[in-house]
């Protein structure tokens, strides 16, 4: 939504849409395409309501490096306006190149991100005359005639299966008479974990500054919406997803609070509960995470999910023979007996270990420095972008399904390595490492 420029009291509004593709091409190098849509509805001119239609195709290489903590790279992007969908100009082509920052500690929810560059801006080519030009068009066209400085800055936290974006950017039209008309925009969004391949985004973005003139006799100043809101759907089929982290566990109808207007039970019936706590193992002895847990005691069926550290705990389950049962996407059910019984203290259930289904496969490793002393390293495997632990010896032994990993390697002191490997159905894959101290 863009407000009305002509105290019409009707706002400009706009529905965008994209579509895009991205392909690594290496571990360092990453091309992508897209194409961005917009209609435009401009009611406010004076000769009547006038909307319009336009896209922009646009094309991306990405250089980086990702193999430590700190990521860096350079990207250069050309986008290909035209004057009316889907007309494009290649004399118009708009170039820019801008270079990338990014820190993400390993141990940390916390990430943080920046990029600066140079916008080499031809879209005034693709414009008609700007004095034959109605207010709404110019609005609708949303082309610059003067190059820019262009950069962000934000920051992300992760979430439960999911990642918490700010982000702030700015452009400095080079130029331009008007520098309070240079665009300044903040962004909040979310990106959610649905699965291993699809996150569900979503986005509200504000725009900051004041807005450039639209009469004819103005230059061509891309007007920012004041505000709008994007929601995407992102298919990954590899690389990082946001880490799950612990999930509120559901409570169960015996773990609510009593109601206060019901008729209170007995203080005795009390003492015959007990809470029950316990871990989910794969079979190499990792914590497995959002494993779904349900117990069967007295008649009764409780149910929870396993957090990051595959624990899980029940607050007060009725004495007696119980069965505890496991169940995950890619792992054979799993189930064992315990007694839930004696004063009321809390239970500790041993630990449950759950086998790959037939499909599965391991990758294993051994870290050790380049003088071949063993380290205690950690190994995070993407997809999903879970972090592993190598053993004091160096050895790791990791359960994965069939499928195409990225195998990160790092040790504090120490660079990191990162492998892509092919896991094969019922297959062992060995990524063996060797750090270099870090300078």
């Amino acid at each position: 939504m863009t407000e009305d420029f002509t105290d019409s009291g009707r706002a400009h509004r706009r529905i965008d849409a994209s579509l895009a593709f991205g392909l690594p091409a290496t571990d360092w190098l990453s091309v992508a395409a897209k194409v961005y849509g917009r209609y435009d509805s401009h009611p406010f001119d004076s000769e009547g309501a006038d909307d319009s239609w336009s896209g922009v195709p646009t094309l991306s290489l990405r250089a980086f490096d990702d193999s430590s903590e700190l990521s860096y790279g350079l990207e250069l992007l050309a986008d290909f306006p035209g004057n009316d969908a889907p007309s494009v100009q290649l004399d118009a082509t708009t170039v820019t190149a801008r270079g990338l920052l990014a820190y993400e500690p390993t141990a940390s929810q916390w990430l943080v991100a920046a990029n600066l560059g140079y916008r080499m801006d031809n879209g005034a080519k693709a414009a008609p005359d700007p004095t034959t030009l109605r207010q709404g068009d110019r609005i609708a066209l949303g082309i610059n005639e003067y190059d820019a400085v262009v950069g962000s800055a934000g920051f992300g936290y992760r979430v439960s299966k999911g990642l918490l974006m700010l982000d702030f950017s700015a452009e400095i039209l080079l130029g331009a008479e008007k520098q309070a008309s240079s665009p300044k925009r903040v962004a909040l969004g979310y990106r959610h974990q649905l699965s291993d391949l699809f996150q569900l985004e979503g986005v509200l973005h504000a725009n900051l500054n004041s807005q450039p003139p639209v009469a004819g006799d103005s230059p061509l100043i891309a007007v920012e919406p004041r505000g709008g809101a994007w929601l995407g759907l992102r298919v990954a089929f590899g690389g990082d997803s946001p880490t799950a982290e612990t999930e509120p566990q559901e409570t169960a109808p015996d773990q609510q609070q009593d109601d206060p207007q019901a008729p209170s039970e007995p203080a005795a019936a009390e003492v015959n509960r007990a809470p029950v706590h316990g871990t989910i193992l794969d079979a190499s002895g990792q914590p497995l995470a959002q494993v779904d847990v349900t117990v069967r005691v007295g008649g009764e069926e409780f149910t929870t999910v396993t957090d990051q550290d595959g624990a899980y705990r029940f607050e007060g389950l009725p004495f007696g023979e119980a069965e505890v049962e496991a169940t995950t996407v890619d792992y054979q059910p799993a189930k064992t007996k315990a007694t839930v019984g004696g004063d009321g203290a809390e239970v500790e259930l041993p630990a449950l270990k759950m086998q790959l289904e037939a499909l599965g496969a391991q990758i294993q490793g051994l870290v050790q420095t380049f003088a071949g002393k063993p380290l205690a390293a950690q190994i995070k495997i993407s997809p999903p972008g879970k972090v592993y632990s190598a053993g004091a010896d160096g050895h790791f032994t990791i359960d994965v399904t069939p499928g195409r990993y990225t195998v990160e390697i790092s040790a504090k002191g120490y660079s990191r390595q990162k492998h892509v490997v092919n896991v094969e159905e019922k297959a062992v894959v060995v990524v063996n490492a060797d750090l270099r101290e870090s300078k």
